[in-house]
């Protein structure tokens, strides 16, 4: 085992040292950018699912209590009650 970790330690890998390092944030699937978009990486991460008929009704600008009403509606408002 000692052998292993020598080997990784000490591999050094072929560097290309032409072109200068960028930072790129992966926009969608295929595509990568210079810079970072909280609305896409929202939508990588998040489940979608089909609209419900209320959610117009919970969800609107600014709406702390939008949040609460989509918590209660789905039962996992923590209450303290078991």
């Amino acid at each position: 085992m000692l052998d292993i970790i020598h080997m990784i330690e000490n591999h050094r890998l072929a560097e290309d040292r032409t072109a200068d390092d960028i930072v790129l944030w992966r926009h969608n699937e295929t595509e990568f950018r210079n810079f970072f978009s909280t609305s896409a990486t929202w939508h990588q991460l998040r489940t979608h699912m089909p609209a419900t008929s209320w959610s117009k009704g919970v969800w609107f600008s600014l709406g702390l209590p939008a949040f609460i009403t989509w918590l209660a509606i789905r039962n996992r408002l923590s209450t303290g009650h078991s």
